[in-house]
C-alpha cells in the first residue's frame, strides 16, 4: 500500500470586526419584523393570490363559467383552483385528434373522491356540450367527445376546445379542473 500523504494548512483567523455593523443591522431588521402591525399569513396570501384565482369567494363560480383553454400554453384562463378535495389529474389529446373523437379522462389519484362528475366541453364557436360519468377510487373516468355527449356535433371543427370538469351531474356543480385540446385538419 502506498503511503497516504496528508498536509495540513495552518490558517490564522482574525476576528471579523468589519462584519459587526452588518450583523447588528440584520438583528435590528429581524426584530422589527416581529411587530404587531404586520399582516397575518392569511392577509399575505390574499395579497399574493386574488380570491377568484384561489377558488375562494363569490367570484369562483363566475370565473369557472368563463374559463377557456389556451392551446399555446396548455393552461386555462382565468386560473381557478378547486375547492373539491382530491389529487386531480386530467387527460386530453395533446396530438392531432384522430377519428373525429377526443378521449377525455379525469381521476382523483388519492382515491378519496367517489360519485358523479360532469364534463363540459366548449367548442371553438362557444357551444357547450355536457355529459356525466361516475368517479370511483383512483381509476380514470373516461368519456369520448362527441360520442358520449347526447347533443355532441357529428364532426369536430378545427379550433381550440375547453374541457371543464365539475362535481355532480349537469355541469353546474363545484369546479374540479380545466384542460383542453386542439383540432387541426
Amino acid at each position: 500500500m502506498l503511503p497516504l500523504h496528508i498536509s495540513l494548512l495552518s490558517v490564522t483567523r482574525r476576528p471579523a470586526r468589519r462584519m459587526l455593523p452588518v450583523a447588528a443591522a440584520g438583528i435590528l431588521l429581524l426584530s422589527a419584523c416581529g411587530g404587531g402591525d404586520n399582516p397575518t399569513q392569511q392577509e399575505l396570501e390574499a395579497m399574493l393570490v386574488p380570491s377568484s384565482a384561489a377558488g375562494e369567494g363569490p367570484d369562483d363560480t363566475a370565473a369557472a363559467e368563463e374559463v377557456r383553454f389556451d392551446a399555446g400554453t396548455h393552461t386555462c384562463e382565468p386560473r381557478v383552483s378547486t375547492r373539491v378535495e382530491g389529487t386531480w389529474e386530467t387527460s386530453v389529446p395533446r396530438t392531432k385528434v384522430s377519428d373525429n373523437a377526443a378521449r377525455l379522462a379525469l381521476r382523483d389519484a388519492s382515491g378519496t373522491t367517489e360519485g358523479p362528475v360532469s364534463v363540459r366541453v366548449i367548442t371553438p364557436d362557444g357551444t357547450e356540450h355536457v355529459a356525466s360519468t361516475e368517479l370511483g377510487g383512483d381509476e380514470w373516468s373516461e368519456l369520448v367527445f362527441p360520442n358520449h355527449f347526447d347533443d355532441g356535433p357529428q364532426t369536430l371543427p378545427n379550433g381550440t376546445y375547453t374541457v371543464v370538469w365539475s362535481t355532480g351531474e349537469g355541469g353546474d356543480g363545484p369546479f374540479i379542473s380545466c384542460d383542453g385540446f386542439r383540432v387541426e385538419a
